[in-house]
């Protein structure tokens, strides 16, 4: 009995950094996801469409890092719709990769506690 729970405890202590790679509990674990299209795209303008499923049904925070340095950041609704899902899209600006990181509350009901990633992708803009 003793066992089993001390065996029960390791799993769980060796399964937190995976769960924390994906962005944890706070934006649907490990089942959410963002794609940009079309990846590679052209620099100064090019209409980026950001799509993913697997969020919590509640707002989500996109952060764009440009590779100028600065961040852009936008929220957007997610629907229930197919798979808690969000669509929106940007435009891009200057050459080089982008880093597009999608956050959620980390407990929905009491925002306070922040926000984790809950997605990730790059872009790369040429």
């Amino acid at each position: 009995m003793i066992l089993a729970v001390l065996a029960g405890a390791l799993a769980v202590g060796l399964a937190t950094p995976a769960l924390a790679a994906k962005g944890g509990p706070g934006g649907g674990g490990s089942k959410a996801w963002v794609s940009a299209s079309p990846n590679p795209a052209a620099a100064s303008g090019t209409t980026i469409v950001l799509s993913g499923c697997g969020y919590q049904f509640e707002p989500a925070r996109i952060d764009i890092v440009h590779s100028a340095g600065y961040t852009e950041t936008y929220w957007t609704s997610v629907w229930s719709t197919g798979g808690n899902c969000l669509s929106t899209s940007f435009t891009t600006a200057e050459p080089g990769t982008y880093k597009i990181n999608v956050y959620q509350a980390v407990s929905p009901s009491h925002p306070q506690r922040g926000t984790a990633l809950a997605a990730s992708t790059t872009l790369t803009v040429g």
